[in-house]
């Protein structure tokens, strides 16, 4: 039989144990646990005092007193303490009513008075036994909670360094074409660089948010696409116009793999109009709202510009392309929309639920 090693039990959720639970556990923990060698004595002699100095008195009625060392012995000692406790009684009540010369205070029923005792001592026993199971099992258990705790919490630390430096390394590639962007003149590709470098900008800005943000695997898309619309226009040539922007973003959480896909969309169209909307137009203004539509997301960016008609471009360029591709690997679908200049709408399913619900 395997020996049950004995802790205090730790019954510490509100949800499960209450205050008496607790106590009740501490009580017999210290009682018949841990100083059980001392409580079976101390009950036995509580009862042969209570036989010596009021047998007389109590006379047949001593015989409830011998239930205090059964139940003592079986509490301390499990299923086996409260066995021999139960066989022992009578004896032991028949020896103590011989001593103080009363015999007749002795149970009618010899038989029925032993079986109750082992009845009692085995019933309280096996109780006892189950419930230094259970403690030793809620010890265990809080243990493997400490322990998954501290592995979630090293998980956690792990992967904020991974997104750092994700997010270093994208920093050094951007430094890198900026380098080789400024040892040559040609305009093209200094244009083109430039497109590239704000592309890796929109997947460092993810790893930062990440690296910094409450949560390991998801984004504040309100703290995120503020930051990537400020950093996308600062970055663009505007010459000397000032670009009203309203943003309404709802507070949610994306995973990653939805952020970075919709992170190169927005960053792609917001290019867009800063290099073609807005020739000619002394109040530039763009409006970008996301939010949740149901068991869609939904993203809507606009400008008062001189309208864009995507059916128009002969030769599509590659942001064209990215916004398809990534837009097909969100599953989702988009159209431009022409009023008072033009409005991009696009929409792909909510898969993944927002961790703050």
């Amino acid at each position: 039989m395997k020996r049950i090693k004995w802790h205090e039990p730790k019954l510490t959720s509100n949800e499960y144990f209450s205050w008496l639970d607790r106590f009740l556990g501490r009580a017999h923990y210290f009682l018949f646990i841990r100083f059980r060698i001392i409580s079976l004595p101390v009950s036995v002699a509580v009862y042969i005092a209570v036989v010596f100095f009021f047998g007389k008195s109590l006379k047949i009625s001593n015989n409830y007193f011998v239930i205090l060392p059964v139940l003592v012995g079986a509490l301390s000692f499990g299923l086996a303490g409260g066995i021999i406790a139960g066989l022992m009684a009578l004896p032991l009540n028949l020896l103590l009513f011989a001593l103080i010369g009363h015999p007749e205070f002795s149970p009618a029923s010899k038989t029925i008075a032993e079986i109750s005792g082992i009845i009692v001592g085995t019933a309280f026993g096996y109780l006892s036994d189950y419930f230094k199971k259970l403690s030793s099992e809620i010890q265990r258990r809080n243990e493997i909670e400490i322990n998954l705790k501290h592995l979630i919490e090293d998980k956690d630390m792990l992967v904020h360094e991974v997104h750092h430096r994700v997010k270093n390394n994208l920093n050094i590639i951007k430094s890198l074409i900026r380098l080789q962007t400024n040892r040559t003149d040609d305009p093209l590709f200094i244009e083109q660089s430039n497109k590239l470098i704000q592309r890796i900008y929109t997947i460092a800005l993810i790893h930062e948010q990440l690296f910094s943000g409450q949560y390991a695997s998801s984004i504040d898309m309100k703290d995120y696409i503020t930051a990537l619309v400020e950093n996308t226009i600062s970055s663009q040539e505007t010459g000397n116009a000032v670009i009203d922007t309203v943003i309404r973003i709802e507070s949610l959480y994306l995973s990653v793999d939805l952020v970075t896909p919709l992170g190169l969309i927005i960053n792609e169209i917001l290019t867009n109009i800063l290099k073609h909307a807005f020739v000619r137009n002394d109040n530039p203004r763009i409006k970008i709202a996301f939010f949740r539509d149901k068991d869609y997301y939904r993203l809507e960016v606009a400008d008062n510009g001189q309208g864009f008609d995507p059916e128009t471009v002969q030769n599509e360029g590659l942001g064209l392309k990215l916004i398809k591709s990534l837009t097909t690997q969100l599953k989702g679908t988009y159209e431009y929309r022409r009023e008072n200049g033009t409005c991009f709408i696009l929409q792909f399913p909510a898969y993944f639920p927002n961790p703050g619900f």
